[in-house]
């Protein structure tokens, strides 16, 4: 009888080189994939933001049901900062458009 660990070696020979190279290839062809959705998802985002001509830098929001104002963002973040306490809330730029903003207009809620 052979050992569970023969077995698993003899598996291993088996293998042929080519075949253990394009499974490496194909491994990281998958992972750049991955991570040029990421980025274009980010900048789709972030153009998404850019163009929306009511929201953007210094602008008074409701967010989570208290006062807020955005004071920056970048490609990556948004930074709002609450009014009634000065804590900040950090957004991703991707995940943006799933919170419910209200805009405070002239002053107006």
């Amino acid at each position: 009888m052979t050992s569970e660990a023969e077995v698993i070696k003899q598996i291993f020979e088996a293998l042929k080189p080519d075949l253990m190279w394009a499974l490496v290839q194909s491994c990281a062809v998958f992972v750049v994939i991955a991570l040029l959705h990421k980025l274009l998802k980010s900048v789709a985002a972030y153009l998404s933001f850019r163009s929306n001509k009511d929201i953007g830098k210094n602008v008074k929001i409701i967010i989570k049901n208290r006062e807020a104002i955005i004071t920056h963002f970048t490609m990556r973040f948004i930074f709002i900062r609450f009014t009634d306490g000065g804590n900040e809330m950090v957004i991703p730029m991707s995940r943006w458009e799933l919170h419910d903003w209200e805009l405070i207009k002239n002053g107006v809620k």
